[in-house]
């Protein structure tokens, strides 16, 4: 734009434009009153005494207008002056601002500079300037009026002077901030006050990347070529992405592939504030970030930089190529264009006002999709700290590659083979998207494993995602929309409904699904009601519950989750009958309820609409300054999966949030993880890729030990982790109780040891008397054709027996770390030689309790030792502990499945008053062969037992005060099948081997156990329910005499389970089944001390 440097010209006309030989077009460059008459005197030094002059004052109106409530001049009343004098050019003789030919202005010296900034500091603190004889006006109050113009900021003088005013100072204009310094070069942004109460800073149209047309077409998003000198003007929103359906754009009927462009809204004196990059949504082929509705200027507002961008859509984004394929180049140029307008915000951010550490990404439906595979596809280096997700729907597995774009080459005679790619990028845009759409192809993103994997929501619960606070959350009606736009949305049976709508989902069981979703009842009186209800839960309901319990009980991350309630007249024309549907959220949390109005006929925006909407963008720019906060609005609790009012719902207070029951609106949850291929909640534990023992070296000894045990291939725990512990490696491993995970470290474990030594050479440490010797015998019967000596050690058992024991050859010590830390001490466990250190359950061992314990326990054993970690969940001091104490650890994470094979969950709040009562509801409903019940005290757990036995059911009990040898005969009775029904403290889930001990049964937990609180966070995470203190679990036979949806309104979660599958094992010991028997004599409870009926 700068055509050469020149010396001021002099202007004689209201047609002279001042640098008319320096700049090839004016610029909209908002300038403050003061700033234009300092710059004035500079040209004529007589205009210093009229600054405070009354006899002269100066009128100053805009070339377009403007909202009245600015400048309030009366023009009655200003004074007319003698015509403006001639300008000539200044030739200070001091060289301040003299400019030779060739010389540019920011080539002035420093001292120079220095003095400019000092007079023009001087002359703006006067900061009033006369308009009339009474009226004064200061320079910020109108420092706006002049920020309208679109060629320039304009000066009208008495008798109809005007200039177009532009002024350098060092090389920019003399305080203009809004003049930005960025990497696509200078960037011209303007001031916009009018359309909020806080002065706010634009930049629109920002080119973020180059030009995706020609060559750059299908390829990644390319920095941008800075021309010298050149400056952008950034006044105005630029094209939107090419359109993948004829009613795309949703803001501007301009597209372009010169649409890779950022916009940014800061309040007028920002520094270093958060900052939030939006993603509009509009089903990956349309949308544009200039839609008002996705105008984040209310957000800005608060305290925020707001940023949203174009990306390329449809066709244009996800090629669907094969020949693109072949060079291992990613297809998802839409999420690329993601991460490189966040990468630009990183780099570049600060310049206007936002803190490049403090980015949140977010968006709606589609919008909010990308922020979630984003959050997976870059999980190493996510740049931002904060996720926001509005309604997104990954009901449906991303697209496998298919070759789609042979069908538009097709069209376009281009060959479908090789060649394709390169034909097409010679084919104008234009033609290509009339071809799109005449075709009806769609193009949506794709499984390629490079951004997108396969096992995209696997990989999301095994913790491949971004570490860091989510808002999440759907609309009450997402579905109404939807549905009500096919033509036979009103079909009178639910079921024909969905088939004839090919909803791609697979309908596995139609009768369950009605009795789900019943139409005509009372809850849907319609088809349309039932048919749109099930389309939310499928598409978006289940997606944001499951998300949030993997985040919250497998990731610990905090995770705030709602739902947006408010039906409002005036949304769309079919009026209330579509409640709050898709997309009714987006203009309350952007503040746009201007936009809230329906012309013909206009219904503007209602008080209740208005105060939902300031609550709303509070809530989000809370969460966007601080996530790890939250949105701290009243009522809105962080989301735990165990608690029923963490769900908040928006629309309904006027305050902040009304606390939700989740359980309630998840119920359906359990059906749609189990149809959707999408959410595969339940995975089997003994698939594997192939790997056999004969494959892992292992000695003859050691093989017969592992096949005479039962296990004829190795469980996925033990194929990943047995081959990396044989080359000594230390392991760090997650996995679930019952995956063969004892056996993973009790073979590599037994493969090192030398029988010709007389030394402990494995030290396998756990937290509970039980799993210590549930592992002893594991190591006995493994090694059975070893002749290896194993000694198990725990507290409760005497010490004196342990020293004799020891003083034998002992190769393989089982134990607990208080009993082991005290016969290292006493120097009766010599450690010194000891190569192989394990810690099962390694979150308990670690805890606090135990911590003290571990730290000396390690000073015993040698520095070389081989460290082997596995537990089922990894809190942040494993991490601490990984750090400190071992070397370059192999990472296994096996933790994708919440529950195994053949599990169905369900789960309701029971009222304290109603747990023993729904308790025999269970038991009188279902055939149950055993079943484990967990309190939360010794008390309860003794209470329990005795009100089980009086209802007349066979029954046991244990817990932590009882006496060891009584604990381990009531596990072995109950094991052997003496007993149906044993009531417990959560102790006994260090140990226990579900699938393998039982067949058949029912967990039920009426209260959160405090023995021990590690297993209890476990215990939630594997099984995917809430606290136990506020809801009862249970577990049954798959041979069900009722259905969940005929069960009384309270009843307990019944969890069905199928029978444990036969003949084959792959590393899972397979017990004896439990024994189904009638008549059990209804005498006391077995336990520690008999109770009374």
């Amino acid at each position: 734009m700068l055509k050469k440097p020149g010396r001021f010209l002099q202007a004689h006309s209201a047609n002279d434009v001042l640098f008319g030989n320096v700049f090839d077009r004016p610029l909209n460059i908002p300038w403050g009153f003061s700033t234009i008459l300092n710059f004035m005197r500079y040209l004529d030094p007589t205009l210093e005494q009229d600054l405070s002059s009354k006899t002269r004052p100066w009128a100053l109106s805009p070339l377009v207008s403007t909202t009245p409530h600015f400048c309030h001049t009366r023009t009655d009343e200003l004074h007319k002056v003698p015509p403006f004098p001639p300008l000539t050019p200044l030739e200070d003789d001091t060289g301040e601002l003299k400019l030779e030919d060739g010389q540019k202005p920011a080539e002035l010296s420093e001292k120079s500079a220095m003095a400019r900034r000092a007079f023009f500091k001087e002359v703006e603190s006067r900061n009033k300037i006369m308009f009339g004889p009474e009226d004064l006006i200061t320079t910020d109050f109108c420092y706006n009026y002049l920020s309208f113009n679109p060629t320039g900021v304009a000066l009208q003088l008495p008798g109809g002077f005007s200039l177009d005013m532009m002024k350098y100072w060092d090389g920019q204009p003399a305080g203009n901030d809004l003049l930005v310094d960025t990497t696509s070069g200078l960037v011209q942004g303007f001031l916009d006050t009018n359309t909020t109460d806080v002065p706010l800073k634009k930049w629109l149209g920002i080119p973020y990347a180059d030009d995706t047309s020609g060559q750059n077409r299908w390829r990644p998003p390319q920095p941008v070529k800075v021309k010298s000198g050149q400056i952008v003007d950034a006044s105005a929103y630029g094209p939107a992405c090419m359109q993948g359906r004829a009613d795309g754009g949703n803001g501007t009927s301009v597209q372009s592939e010169d649409c890779l462009l950022i916009n940014i809204m800061a309040p007028h004196n920002a520094s270093n504030l958060p900052v939030y990059i939006y993603v509009y949504g509009g089903g990956f082929d349309s949308g544009s970030a200039s839609d008002p509705q996705v105008d984040g200027s209310y957000l800005a507002a608060k305290g925020i930089v707001f940023a949203n961008f174009g990306y390329r859509l449809s066709l244009f984004a996800y090629p669907h190529s094969a020949e693109i394929a072949e060079t291992g180049q990613t297809q998802n140029f839409g999420l690329l264009d993601t991460r490189a307008a966040v990468e630009w915000l990183r780099d570049n951010v600060q310049a206007f006002g936002g803190d490049p550490e403090k980015i949140t990404l977010g968006g709606e439906s589609v919008g909010a999709e990308m922020t979630n595979q984003y959050m997976t596809a870059f999980a190493q280096d996510p740049i931002i700290r904060g996720a926001v997700m509005q309604s997104a729907d990954t009901s449906q597995p991303m697209w496998q590659l298919n070759d789609q774009i042979s069908k538009v080459a097709g069209n376009m005679s281009c060959p479908t083979g090789r060649g394709l790619i390169d034909c097409l990028r010679s084919k104008s845009a234009v033609d290509l998207q009339n071809v799109l759409l005449a075709t009806g192809t769609q193009f949506q993103p794709i499984t390629d494993n490079i951004t997108i994997w396969k096992d995209f929501v696997k990989l999301t619960r095994e913790g491949h995602t971004a570490r860091i606070p989510l808002l999440v959350g759907t609309n009450l009606n997402e579905g109404t929309l939807i549905v009500n736009s096919e033509p036979t949305a009103y079909l009178s049976n639910i079921v024909a409904y969905s088939k004839s709508n090919n909803l791609n989902m697979p309908w596995a069981n139609l009768t369950e699904l009605e009795l789900l979703y019943p139409a005509p009842s009372a809850t849907f009186p319609s088809a349309f009601n039932a048919s749109s209800q099930m389309w939310r839960d499928a598409h978006m309901q289940c997606l944001a519950h499951n998300l949030a319990t993997q985040r919250t009980l497998a990731l610990d991350l905090p995770v705030w989750r709602y739902r947006f309630d408010l039906v409002a007249s005036n949304l769309n024309s079919l009026g209330t009958s579509i409640g709050a549907f898709h997309g009714s959220d987006i203009r309350f949390v952007m503040g746009q309820w201007r936009l809230i109005v329906l012309s013909p006929p206009f219904v503007p925006a209602t008080p209740v609409e208005i105060r939902v909407s300031d609550i709303m963008v509070e809530a989000w720019t809370n969460f966007i300054k601080d996530p790890e906060s939250g949105p701290q609005t009243p009522g809105w609790k962080q989301y735990s999966p165990s608690d029923t009012t963490s769900l908040a719902l928006l629309g309904n207070s006027l305050t902040g949030a009304n606390p939700g029951d989740h359980l309630t609106a998840d119920i359906p949850c359990a059906f749609w993880n189990e149809v959707l291929p999408i959410y595969p909640q339940t995975e089997d534990v003994t698939a594997t890729k192939g790997l056999e023992f004969e494959d892992m070296h292992l000695r003859r000894e050691l093989l017969m030990g592992i096949f005479e045990a039962g296990f004829e291939r190795p469980s996925p725990i033990q194929e990943e982790a047995i081959p990396i512990a044989l080359t000594k490696r230390d392991v760090l491993a997650r996995a679930k109780n019952g995956t063969g995970k004892t056996a993973a470290f009790v073979i590599p474990s037994l493969q090192q040891i030398d029988i010709n030594k007389n030394k402990i050479q494995a030290l396998l440490l756990v937290p509970t008397r039980e799993l210590a010797l549930q592992t002893a015998q594991v190591c006995k019967i493994l090694g059975k054709h070893m002749e290896l000596q194993v000694m198990v050690t725990t507290g409760g058992t005497t010490l004196k027996d342990d020293i004799i024991r020891l003083s034998e050859t002992v190769h393989v010590l089982v134990g607990t770390p208080g009993r082991i830390l005290d016969l290292a001490g006493k120097s009766v466990a010599d450690l010194s030689e000891c190569p192989v250190f394990v810690m099962d359950e390694a979150d308990k061992l670690l805890s606090p309790e135990f911590a003290p314990v571990m730290e000396q326990l390690l000073s015993y054993l040698p520095k070389d030792r081989q460290v082997m970690l596995f537990s089922a969940t990894f809190p942040m001091i494993v991490k601490d502990f990984k750090e400190k104490h071992m070397e370059s650890p192999y990472e296994i994470n096996l933790m994708d499945e919440l529950t195994l094979r053949g599990v169905t969950q369900y789960y309701a709040y029971v009222e304290e008053r109603q747990k023993v009562h729904c308790l025999n509801t269970l038991f009188s409903k279902l055939q149950i062969n055993q079943s484990i019940i967990f309190c939360n005290s010794t008390n309860r757990v003794e209470l329990l037992a005795k009100k089980v036995t009086e209802l007349g059911y066979s029954c046991f009990y244990s817990h932590a005060k009882m006496l060891q040898s009584h604990r381990n005969r009531v596990f072995h009775d109950f094991r052997k099948g003496v007993c149906r029904n044993l009531v417990c403290s959560d102790l006994l889930t260090r140990g226990i081997d579900i699938q393998a001990h039982i067949d058949k049964g029912l967990y039920v937990a009426p209260g959160a156990s405090n023995e021990n609180s590690e297993p209890q966070q476990k215990s939630k995470q594997a099984q995917s329910k809430p606290q136990p203190s506020q809801s009862l679990q249970a577990q049954a036979s798959s041979q069900r005499q009722s259905t969940p949806a005929q069960h009384p309104a309270g009843s307990a979660q019944v969890v069905y389970q199928s029978t444990a599958p036969q003949g084959r094992t792959n590393g899972i010991a397979n017990a004896p089944q439990a024994q189904a028997r009638a008549g059990f004599p209804q005498g006391a409870p077995r336990g520690g001390v008999p109770v009374a009926r």
